[in-house]
């Protein structure tokens, strides 16, 4: 696809055509021939069948008493230009004199594809519409003021659907003062952009007389006005009154303000024309100015991963692409050619402020360089103005955030889907994509996380209390807003020792839930088992929760991209895959495992065997109790025996007491508790939740650091 193809025209209808070689011929008509240079890509006339491409005479022309009749059409996708031959004929005195004074260079058309699939074929299309306006207030579709939709005559068939517009009292004629201003209106059809055809009523004046065909005359009439934004109207010749025709000027183009009121007939001679009959083609979904909420189909197929999945497998592979979706449809038949490729070479910009000139050109350069930038300027300069969806291969880059949560773009960019955190990282997002994604939440952009291994649609969803957030199945987000969280940490080395142990643990848990009534544990109350998302035990805990039907979660940590070198241990002995059991996730890059670590936002921490990460984990455990980060204290389980924990704390903690470092915080002690399996540690939680466990600042501290059961 065309590297911008939303800062381009509309792709019905192609740029104006200029003679570039024209003759006279004895009937008094013209033969020319036309270029039309510098066709965009998207222009569909490439594509559908030549007999349904129309040549749009420049209503200037036509309103002076010329028409034209096509004889050949030859595009050439390669040359993106187009070669009409056309013959122009006078329909009346006016046109006469106009024709005489045809000369090269003059601009004189423009060609409109008329797509069938565009075709709007229902009337429900133009009746939904009536009601809707763009973001400044302004309608998409108007009749006049005196008109309404129930007015309107809609003829409903297999093919199309047809409006009858209905005509003013009257007729237009021109003043003799027409023929001098000919030569000023070659003159301006040889420039682009003079709009001549605002100037043509100074030399016409209303007369009240029958608005009639009449042989060798050309009959100028007025509709109510007609206002279009999302669409384009043809003049159909076939529902006028037999031998009389419209001229070749039969194409309405979207605009702000009336797209016509004038239109101009010629022909046998007829009876009182009432009525215009108009056919409408739609826009590029894009420019429909259509709301997400109005569309019905793609919120549907939204819900569904297999869809999305198959959206993306459209895509190119291992590159950064993008695309922007409006339409249900749309979504369902992606092809390779939607999607935008970056042209950015670099595996990965520096995230560090940029200081001097060079810095900010080369930065400024790689944003226009990633596939999202031409959706969110197209966004931003109105060439998208309907609501949709960003998919995105890889999550965007945090240097297109100021373009992302403009308000201009998040009046359209209703979501974002990507399949990939990072383009060099994988599965894990850096710090700064983790504070973006607070800000999309903040700024009502919803963020979804189709993961190609799990095939799990995930979404963004911020803790509540806090500043970090996970990506969350759609089926359990209330249950992850409202859950207490039960977290394991121990060791992702060990094999599995007591598996039986937390399974009846989770059991008598969930069935604890239903006997006591604690802010934490009730029987509304979900449960979540929040781990480090990588295997052993961690693995073991999110396997149960599955199994049990508890919301399973993971704060997972690349261990195989130090960033500062490959550190002592060898780089294939560290384990990085996320546990297949892991339903709601973050993750973290290694330079943030101290921000992960802060991450784990427990309720119930439950500590088994483990090594140093453990160690830290159970000591940041013992920070949260002490600092009163928890609105509750609460116990802390220490599953195995009194002797390994011991080894584990007691030392530290005597030495810690006879320093006096934690003077006054020695009660910490008396909320962990060593358990040596789930009926103890049952015991603890069901004397916790039944307000029978004396633990606190007012209670007395253990000299091992811990207390046991019967303790």
């Amino acid at each position: 696809m065309y590297k911008d193809p939303y800062a381009v025209p509309f792709d019905l209808i192609s740029p104006d055509g200029k003679i570039v070689k024209i003759q006279q011929e004895q009937d008094g008509s013209v033969l020319a021939t036309i270029i039309i240079d510098e066709i965009f890509p998207n222009f569909l006339g490439f594509s559908i069948d030549k007999d349904l491409l129309f040549f749009n005479l420049k209503s200037t022309i036509a309103q002076l008493g010329v028409d034209a009749t096509v004889l050949d059409i030859d595009l050439s996708f390669t040359l993106l230009n187009a070669e009409v031959l056309v013959r122009f004929f006078a329909v009346d005195e006016v046109g006469k004199k106009l024709l005489s004074k045809f000369s090269v260079g003059m601009y004189v058309g423009k060609l409109f594809a008329a797509d069938d699939r565009r075709r709007v074929r229902f009337p429900s299309y133009i009746q939904r519409i009536f009601n809707h306006t763009d973001r400044k207030g302004r309608p998409l579709i108007n009749f006049g003021e005196e008109f309404s939709p129930d007015q309107l005559i809609f003829q409903e068939g297999t093919t199309r659907t047809i409006v009858k517009l209905p005509v003013r009292e009257g007729r237009y004629e021109y003043r003799h003062s027409i023929e001098g201003f000919l030569d000023t209106v070659v003159l301006g059809l040889k420039k682009k952009g003079i709009h001549l055809r605002n100037l043509l009523p100074l030399h016409q004046e209303h007369v009240n007389k029958k608005r009639e065909v009449e042989p060798a005359k050309l009959l100028l009439i007025k509709t109510v006005p007609l206002y279009i934004r999302t669409m384009f109207a043809k003049i159909i010749n076939d529902e006028l009154p037999s031998g009389v025709k419209h001229t070749s000027a039969s194409i309405l183009e979207p605009h702000v303000i009336s797209s016509c009121e004038i239109y101009e007939l010629y022909g046998d001679k007829s009876d009182d024309i009432y009525e215009i009959p108009l056919e409408f083609y739609t826009l590029e979904p894009y420019r429909e100015h259509v709301f997400f909420e109005d569309r019905d189909l793609l919120k549907e197929s939204l819900e569904d991963a297999d869809t999305i999945l198959k959206a993306f497998d459209s895509a190119p592979e291992k590159v950064r692409c993008a695309t922007f979706i409006v339409k249900g449809e749309q979504l369902k038949n992606l092809k390779k050619e939607d999607w935008i490729v970056s042209s950015e070479t670099v595996d990965e910009f520096t995230a560090e402020p940029p200081y001097s000139e060079r810095e900010i050109t080369i930065m400024n350069q790689f944003i226009e360089k990633q596939p999202a930038f031409p959706i969110l300027r197209g966004i931003h300069n109105d060439d998208i103005n309907s609501e949709g969806v960003l998919f995105t291969r890889y999550f965007p880059t945090t240097f297109l955030k100021r373009l992302l949560i403009n308000a201009r773009v998040r009046e359209c960019l209703k979501a974002i889907y990507f399949q990939y955190p990072s383009y060099t990282h994988g599965d894990f997002f850096s710090a700064q994509d983790r504070a973006m994604l607070r800000d999309f939440a903040n700024a009502s952009i919803d963020v979804y996380w189709i993961n190609p291994k799990t095939k799990l649609l995930t979404k963004y969803v911020p803790k509540k209390g806090k500043v970090s957030g996970m990506f969350v199945p759609i089926p359990k987000i209330k249950a992850f807003q409202d859950a207490t969280v039960i977290g394991f940490y121990g060791s992702n080395l060990m094999g599995i020792e007591n598996e039986e142990d937390i399974k009846t643990f989770l059991r008598g848990v969930m069935k604890l839930r239903e006997e006591v009534k604690h802010p934490l544990l009730h029987p509304k109350k979900e449960l979540m088992v929040l781990t480090g998302g990588g295997p052993g035990i961690m693995e073991m805990g999110n396997r149960l929760a599955v199994e049990l039907g508890i919301l399973s979660g993971g704060n997972a940590v690349d261990f195989s991209n130090p960033p500062y070198g490959k550190g002592p241990i060898k780089k294939q002995a560290i384990p990085v895959d996320i546990n297949p059991y892991v339903q709601a996730m973050m993750t973290y890059r290694l330079e943030q495992i101290i921000y992960r670590q802060a991450e784990f936002h427990l309720d119930l921490p439950c500590i088994l065997k483990g090594g140093t990460g453990t160690d830290f984990e159970f000591a940041l455990e013992n920070l949260r109790t002490q600092v009163g980060l928890r609105e509750y204290n609460v116990p802390v389980l220490l599953f195995g025996t009194e002797e390994y924990w011991a080894n584990k704390i007691s030392r530290r903690y005597q030495q810690n007491v006879m320093s006096k470092t934690v003077e006054g915080s020695e009660w910490v002690s008396n909320t962990f508790f060593v358990v040596k399996n789930a009926e103890e540690a049952l015991n603890i939680y069901s004397r916790f939740f039944k307000g029978e466990l004396l633990m606190g600042p007012e209670y007395k501290s253990f000299d091992k650091g811990f207390r046991l059961v019967n303790e």
